[in-house]
């Protein structure tokens, strides 16, 4: 066979064969599985007119902030990513805490079995209307020289308030302070509503509709209520040992060591211009039966 004969075979042979698929399938079509333009720009990021960063270990940068305009039209705090010369990272705006961190030698035990259950009833009958929710009251240890721990900073249990017509509700409930803070959420109807910590002092706050509204709770007492809406209460206290009591006024607090406790009992107040009811009583777990609590309140 010539040379010129084994050339043509060639690339007869060439242009014959199957073309193979490629490695990276046809941009959204079926067998596009994660190759295709728009995987790619998810898992990129890109500024001006820099290249997508994609994954890889270089610390990517941060540009702006919680926004914190005080209307005095200076950006200079807030560079252009795609003009500005400056790689300084620029932190973000930090939400800021009064901590209230409270240092404990309290021991840590595990297997406790002693509990304390028991019912809460109620001396007046509740109240009624449109505005009033289900009643309940709050139960809580304050003291105690062993068993659980507080919650560690930052792992509070955070308060839930919602706007239903004229009330706010739940009517009561507890959280563990390290810090915390209650989100307000609004219906159909705007409303202002006015918060007084446990301090005194009162906040005014614009609730929109169907709008949001964190606050940031002080250990104690603080009430949340506005013009024609009914009263929530919020106890923030450091203690693990708390619950409420459910529908038909029955409550358990367990994971006690044996020892004797001092029981607190709050409930809101029985009418708008009320105090709140706080009854206490002493009662001793021996640890290998539930201690057994009834209390009527509002007498």
């Amino acid at each position: 066979m010539t040379a010129r004969v084994a050339i043509v075979v060639a690339l007869t042979a060439i242009a014959c064969r199957p073309p193979s698929q490629s490695t990276s399938p046809t941009v959204g079509g079926e067998s596009d599985d994660g190759h295709g333009e728009l995987a790619r720009a998810s898992s990129a990021l890109r500024i001006g007119d820099e290249p997508p960063m994609g994954f890889s270990d270089r610390p990517a940068k941060w540009y702006g902030s919680l926004d914190d305009d005080d209307g005095s039209g200076d950006d200079s705090s807030h560079p252009d990513p795609a003009t500005s010369d400056d790689t300084t990272p620029i932190p973000p705006q930090q939400l800021h805490f009064h901590h209230h961190l409270h240092s404990s030698r309290r021991s840590v035990q595990s297997g406790l079995r002693g509990a304390i259950e028991g019912s809460v009833a109620w001396a007046a009958p509740p109240p009624r209307g449109p505005c009033s929710g289900p009643r309940t009251a709050l139960v809580f240890i304050e003291s105690y020289s062993g068993g659980r721990t507080p919650p560690p900073y930052g792992r509070s249990n955070p308060g839930v308030i919602g706007k239903r017509g004229c009330a706010l509700l739940p009517a009561a409930q507890i959280v563990a302070s390290s810090p915390a803070v209650v989100t307000i959420h609004g219906d159909a109807a705007r409303a202002s509503v006015e918060v007084t910590s446990a301090d005194a002092s009162h906040t005014s706050y614009a609730l929109e509709e169907a709008g949001i509204v964190q606050v940031e709770l002080q250990p104690g007492v603080t009430r949340v209520d506005g013009d024609g809406l009914s009263a929530a209460w919020i106890v923030t206290v450091d203690t693990p040992y708390y619950t409420m009591t459910d529908d038909a006024g029955h409550f358990r607090i367990d994971e006690l060591e044996p020892g004797s406790y001092d029981v607190t009992f709050w409930a809101p107040p029985a009418t708008s211009a009320g105090a709140p009811i706080v009854a206490h009583r002493t009662i001793r777990v021996d640890g290998k039966s539930p201690a057994q609590l009834h209390i009527t309140l509002g007498r």
